[in-house]
């Protein structure tokens, strides 16, 4: 797949989802920093039939309506808790578009606030790296 390609789709999941696209940053973050999702985007030509026919049953069930459709993977001899947990990113946008508001706010900035934190923390590491090497040097 193109480069271009899947940071285009990095960017309209972070956008649908309300989050922002992290980009290549080299250090260990999500590909989509928001407040209450830990986002990956990895895009593929098909997804197997068995995941696609399994999605469409969770969303078309009776008792669907109004619920978060998921999916539920799991590898044979797995623990349940190593299962994965699917959901269509549109399904995920209206569930979270029908938050209180307040409460999105609130989510958003605990994330910020843990963003800063970290950030101030690999500064400081750094701060302490180039010291050292100052000292050794």
């Amino acid at each position: 797949m193109k480069r271009s390609t899947w940071k285009r789709r990095e960017r309209d999941v972070a956008v649908m989802l309300g989050g922002r696209r992290t980009g290549a940053s080299g250090t260990n973050t999500n590909d989509v920093t928001h407040p209450v999702l830990a986002v990956e985007v990895k895009a593929r030509g098909k997804f197997p039939k068995l995941v696609t026919d399994a999605m469409h049953q969770a969303r078309t069930a009776k008792r669907a309506t109004g619920k978060l459709p998921v999916l539920v993977l799991v590898e044979e001899g797995a623990q349940l808790k190593d299962a994965l947990l699917v959901a269509r990113v549109g399904d995920v946008d209206e569930f979270l578009a029908n938050w209180p508001q307040d409460e999105v706010q609130i989510a958003w900035d605990h994330h910020l606030d843990r963003e800063v934190e970290l950030l101030t923390d690999e500064l400081d590491e750094e701060r302490r790296r180039v010291a050292a090497l100052r000292k050794a040097g």
